[in-house]
């Protein structure tokens, strides 16, 4: 499932007629409510070349589906590589195919990603454990 209406589209549309596996794709287009598609995935992908916090690995990471991303900008605050997910460096590739195809073919693995990865965003990115971390820096800061 490819979602999204960027400029890549067409080609990804054309790839996977060449590759023979247009019947198991599904380009759903632009979508702005998304949660229900992602608790369905197996593994959520997100190759982006610059990402300001890495909100989209976030929601995935906190309905348990575990990230396949690229080390961009606040990616990497977001995704713990090897604990609720994989980082391959931004353009490789060979290392994002790599990271996976391990996840796509172990599913235990997958599984425990998963499970860690919707128990750490609970932890580091609600907002109760977030407005006790801002109370306390102000209450440093000003007190």
């Amino acid at each position: 499932m490819i979602g999204g209406d960027g400029p890549d589209r067409v080609d990804l549309e054309a790839r996977a007629r060449g590759l023979g596996i247009e019947e198991r794709v599904a380009f759903i287009g632009e979508r702005h409510e998304i949660a229900d598609l992602i608790r369905h995935a197996d593994v959520f992908l997100l190759p982006s070349q610059d990402e300001s916090f890495g909100l989209a690995a976030l929601e995935a990471l906190a309905s348990g589906v575990p990230v396949v991303a690229t080390r961009a900008g606040g990616i990497c605050e977001v995704v713990r590589d090897g604990e609720t997910g994989l980082l391959a460096d931004v353009g490789d590739v060979a290392e994002l195919s790599i990271a996976l195809t391990r996840l796509l073919s172990d599913p235990d693995l997958r599984r425990r990603l998963g499970a860690a990865a919707a128990e750490d965003a609970r932890a580091r990115f609600c907002p109760g454990p977030i407005l006790d971390r801002y109370e306390a820096l102000y209450e440093r800061l000003v007190g």
